[in-house]
């Protein structure tokens, strides 16, 4: 069983608004690191999402190119 506080990389990329591909090279690159795995299931903790998530700067849109 899976601690609490922990999400799956499905979960974890659907909060961040990316794929899981996107969130795998983010992890590749050491900006996100998982906190547990079980077989080919990966974990990550939601206080390092939230912290992974502050840190990202907003794409650019029509509404805030300024």
């Amino acid at each position: 069983m899976v601690d609490e506080g922990l999400l799956t990389s499905e979960d974890t990329a659907a909060l961040l608004g990316i794929t899981t591909n996107h969130l795998r090279q983010i992890q590749w690159r050491g900006a996100l690191k998982w906190r547990s795995k079980q077989g080919n299931r990966v974990f990550y903790a939601i206080e390092d999402i939230k912290a992974y998530a502050e840190t990202r700067k907003p794409r650019k849109t029509e509404d805030n190119n300024g």
